[in-house]
């Protein structure tokens, strides 16, 4: 397009005059003589859940002019949320000429702050918490809004409203899985057929699912109404069952259930047995080496002989101290889901020599102590056994014989030595097997010594080291019953007279104050009633003094 010279003359002109008179324009215009100032909401979008809540704040923003005054009625959505609480903390108005205050849907609020007032950018005002009540959109709005001018005059600044846009949502929680064959996700189960349901949440239309192995093989997917599901003869392994749940306002949520499937035993294994202190070594050693797949081994389970098993994690164990002689033991490996294998074997404890008993009572009186003389090593430990039941224990080195004392040479607890030991526990009379063992001090223990026989004789009783005849006792306990009995009867024939005699006096004394009694009702004097206690005073002491004899 061509401009002519006149046109573009005219134009220049035009421009010269409007950039000489925009100034003066501004200057006498609303904008130029106050600047502008607004309210803002943090967050200026909110997001909350139905019966849940959230915290919005409201800003004030002076960047140019002194402010020193504010006031709003905040206005909600009141279809969608509702105000809880509101706070003046942090709040850059000092005085309040209407405080905060919450009425149905709105807040309404007037404060101030004192001269020079607020310039910036952004300072906060209040904040309120809000709960939210119905799913959808709405806005939070500020009515007769005004921000005032530090300028002596009151003069309205604001500029434009504040606006939030609230938005509530319905909490989405997807279904919840359980299973009655397999209901813990972490455990492993020796089960082949599952049975998995799931609750079905509010606003629900439907599921569907994917079942597979942890590899991704063996799968099988299904949409379906219901809330179960059953799967037969799953191979073992790791299978995880995906739910995906459909709600009505177009959300899914997503839930997982891992199941752990094992029906094999353990692989076959050996057990090691080991002495680490050779042949005599009283607790060997276990070492297994059993393996499984998939869930790999949980514990061991031992038996040695008819004892209660010993449970372990590890694939060592030292056993508990093992007599001599020949043990039979099982060993079970045990998986995660229960299932097991097991080994059987035996092994043998070689024994060192046992004590001997050379000196022994052949027939003892009833409650008689028992004196035995031995041999033994001298760093030992003898446990005595009667009848195969162990009924004391005593270290040799402290029930050394006299002569032994006085001749021992050295303190070699390998030295054998003479021994002395009174048994003082009750034995039944009968005839009685003794035997003992003696242990080293490494727990180790010996075969069993030679066994001797002795019989507690039931003719006699021990009393305090005399040899009392049996015959003879129960005809001293006949006496001392009869004896015993005789006190009684005296005491009771005693007790009975006294009783009568008592009874007697007081019925004496009874007629004796009655008849004082009746002498008082004639004669009420002085004399009459001193003569009475008197005579009264008499008639108990005559009573005492028949009851003392």
């Amino acid at each position: 397009m061509v401009i002519h010279g006149g046109v573009r003359k005219a134009v220049f002109y035009l421009l010269s005059v409007a950039l000489a008179i925009w100034p003066l324009a501004w200057l006498f215009s609303p904008i130029g003589a106050y600047s502008a100032a607004t309210f803002y909401f943090s967050p200026s979008s909110v997001k909350v859940n139905i019966g849940q809540t959230t915290t919005v704040s409201l800003f004030v923003s002076s960047p140019d002019q002194a402010m020193n005054s504010a006031g709003a009625t905040i206005v909600l959505p009141e279809s969608y949320v509702e105000a809880v609480s509101v706070s003046k903390s942090g709040s850059l108005l000092t005085t309040w000429t209407e405080d905060p205050a919450i009425s149905g849907s709105t807040i309404k609020f007037s404060g101030g702050l004192p001269t020079p007032g607020y310039i910036g950018g952004g300072a906060k005002i209040l904040s309120f918490e809000i709960r939210g009540l119905k799913e959808g959109t709405g806005l939070i709005t500020l009515n007769q809004a005004k921000i005032l001018a530090n300028d002596g005059q009151g003069t309205n600044i604001i500029s434009g409203s504040a606006t939030s846009t609230v938005t509530v949502s319905r909490v989405i929680v997807g279904a919840s899985i359980t299973s009655t064959t397999h209901p813990d996700q972490n455990s492993w189960y020796n089960q082949k057929n599952i049975e998995l349901s799931w609750n079905r949440p509010s606003g629900v239309t439907g599921f569907s699912y994917t079942f597979s192995k942890e590899d991704g093989s063996g799968g099988e997917s299904a949409q379906t109404n219901s809330t179960s599901a059953s799967f037969a003869n799953k191979a073992d392994g790791v299978w995880k069952f995906t739910l995906r749940t459909n709600f009505d306002n177009g959300q899914t949520t997503t839930s997982t259930f891992t199941i752990r499937i094992d029906t094999a035993p353990p692989n076959p294994f050996t057990v090691k047995f080991e002495q680490p202190n050779g042949p005599t070594d009283a607790f060997p050693i276990l070492t297994m080496d059993a393996t499984d797949t998939p869930s790999g081994i949980d514990r061991y389970e031992i038996i040695i002989d008819d004892f209660e098993p010993l449970i372990s994690t590890e694939a060592s164990i030292k056993l508990p101290r093992q007599r001599p002689g020949t043990h039979y033991y099982t060993v079970k490996a045990i998986d995660r889901a229960g299932n097991y294998f097991e080994v059987k074997g035996q092994f043998e404890i070689v024994g060192f020599p046992g004590p001997v008993i050379t000196d022994y009572p052949r027939l003892v009186a009833a409650l008689q102590p028992i004196t035995l003389r031995g041999r033994g090593l001298l760093g030992a430990t003898i446990k005595l056994f009667i009848d195969g039941k162990e009924v004391a224990e005593f270290v040799v080195a402290n029930n050394l014989t006299e002569k032994q004392r006085q001749n021992l040479e050295s303190e070699d607890p390998e030295q054998t030595v003479e021994w002395v030991y009174t048994y003082k526990g009750i034995v039944l009379p009968g005839k009685h097997t003794l035997w003992a063992i003696q242990v080293k001090s490494d727990g180790s223990e010996s075969n069993r010594s030679n066994g001797v026989s002795m019989r507690i004789t039931a003719s006699s009783i021990n009393l305090g080291g005399l040899i009392i005849p049996l015959s003879a006792l129960v005809v001293i306990l006949l006496v001392l019953l009869i004896i015993a009995a005789a006190i009684l009867i005296w005491l009771h024939r005693k007790t009975k007279q006294a009783i009568v005699k008592l009874l007697s006096m007081l019925n004496r004394a009874k007629g004796k104050i009655d008849e004082e009694l009746d002498e008082l009702k004639e004669d009420r004097s002085k004399e009459a009633i001193a003569e009475a206690e008197s005579r009264i005073d008499k008639t108990i002491d005559d009573i005492t003094r028949e009851i003392k004899k």
